[in-house]
């Protein structure tokens, strides 16, 4: 080979890496995008979900009331599930958010001019999405590391830099294992929660919406009695964008596979946005 022909055999390779670089940088800024996004909509759902949580305990003790007296114990016992619900879903809602700056950090790794700053970021916030991973693991017994954990172990992909890789390398079946927990314990929440408002749904619509409007006396106050129907009938929306919150985990989380195996493309990452925005557009209404 000439030295004209290898001049031009390595401009030509310099050209193919520097073009797989921005690839890859691209690949991982679309998915710390995703998983900001993610982190809003999922902070809404959660919100509303906590809400719908308590409202559906208060009129279960409202209709238990309506049937005879009850005491400070009876008060308790349904008063402490609300409560310890509400510490696992506070800690549900700091999980999502390091897991999103996490993320954002992973986009710096794959852009070299940020990759030293993310270095002396990263080590803090893993540690306290681990801390905070096996204290929401801790709290149900159904999920451990063990039971979550893949069966096949993540293999880097090659089209990364040295820091990226070093990063991926050192810590990816951790954040697997945090994304995993966060699947689980969303459709164990939709699952209590869509048992409790069934309980006691048409209890209140009958109490609320139903009795007052069949009383011969026109309704005292109109805006109240409309406003309470509103929330009966929209009291599923919580809950269905619970379980679509889980569907929107599960796909983080194969994405994130995916892309740690080299796998994804900006496509997968866009359709996952796209899916993301949606749950966001409607989880921000739930709280309004």
């Amino acid at each position: 080979m000439s030295n004209g022909t290898s001049r031009q055999a390595w401009s030509l390779i310099a050209v193919l890496l520097a073009a797989t670089g921005c690839a890859s940088t691209s690949e991982y800024a679309k998915f710390a995008q995703a998983g900001s996004a993610y982190a809003s909509a999922l902070d809404h759902v959660l919100i509303a979900a906590a809400q719908t949580s308590v409202d559906a305990t208060s009129e279960r003790l409202l209709q238990d009331d309506a049937v005879s007296n009850q005491d400070l114990k009876s008060y308790r016992s349904l008063s402490d599930v609300d409560e310890e619900r509400l510490v696992t879903i506070g800690k549900l809602r700091a999980h999502t958010h390091l897991l999103a700056a996490y993320f954002r950090l992973l986009g710096d790794f794959a852009n070299t001019d940020a990759s030293a700053r993310a270095e002396a970021a990263v080590g803090a916030v893993v540690d306290s999405l681990s801390s905070l991973g096996g204290q929401l693991r801790a709290r149900r017994s159904a999920l451990n590391q063990e039971t979550l954990a893949g069966v096949t172990p993540l293999v880097v992909g090659a089209k990364v830099n040295a820091a990226l890789k070093k990063e991926l390398e050192r810590r990816k079946e951790t954040i697997r294992l945090e994304l995993q927990t966060q699947e689980a314990l969303l459709g164990e929440l939709a699952a209590e929660i869509d048992h409790d408002v069934r309980v006691t749904r048409d209890a209140k619509e009958q109490r609320v919406v139903i009795a007052p409007l069949l009383e011969p006396k026109p309704i005292a106050n109109a805006s109240a009695w409309a406003d309470n129907r509103r929330a009966i009938l929209t009291s599923r929306s919580a809950l269905d964008e619970l379980a679509n919150g889980k569907d929107a985990g599960t796909e983080l989380r194969t994405t994130f596979e995916d892309l740690v195996s080299g796998k994804v493309t900006l496509g997968r990452i866009d359709a996952l946005l796209a899916s993301i925005d949606g749950l966001l557009s409607v989880a921000a209404s739930l709280t309004r």
